[in-house]
């Protein structure tokens, strides 16, 4: 409801944290592999639209966002309910934010955002994936895609 920052961290967080960073580019690099080989799939369906990596950038797919065209909140349903597969809506728009409520700003610039955020959804992306878990993701993706109407 108000912006704050909140960095205390304990020292058992620092330690683990310090652990973590050494493991970091092989988190990312799987992570990183999964999601090239997960979009390369997306891009064969004509419901969905994989996140895009621009040249000259390097994304770490802390995320693996996703735009669904048919019905996202039925799709994100029977993908977890069907298939066992989490997802997960992570950031609804800052300018429906309470926060940013108590202040005068014009939504109806905002068309773009409003349809994006109606369409995205976060898949798995854990560097624990298995090349298996991708396909299995692709294929439960496919499936919902062709139940839904």
């Amino acid at each position: 409801v108000e912006l704050g920052f909140n960095y205390h961290m304990t020292e058992m967080q620092a330690a683990v944290g310090l652990v973590q960073l050494k493991k970091l580019e092989g988190f990312v690099e799987r992570k990183r592999r999964n999601a090239k080989l997960l979009t390369k799939l997306l891009e064969e369906l004509d419901d969905t639209i994989p996140p895009t990596e621009l040249p000259n950038c390097k994304h770490c797919y802390m995320l693996y966002s996703v735009r669904v065209l048919k019905n996202r909140d039925k799709f994100s349903k029977l993908l977890k309910e069907k298939y066992g597969i989490q997802n997960r809506v992570y950031f609804p728009p800052v300018h429906k934010s309470p926060m940013i409520g108590k202040f005068k700003h014009r939504t109806d610039k905002l068309t773009v955002t409003e349809e994006v955020s109606t369409t995205i959804l976060s898949l798995p992306s854990s560097p624990s994936l298995s090349e298996a878990d991708v396909y299995y993701i692709f294929e439960s993706v496919k499936k919902c895609l062709e139940e839904i109407t």
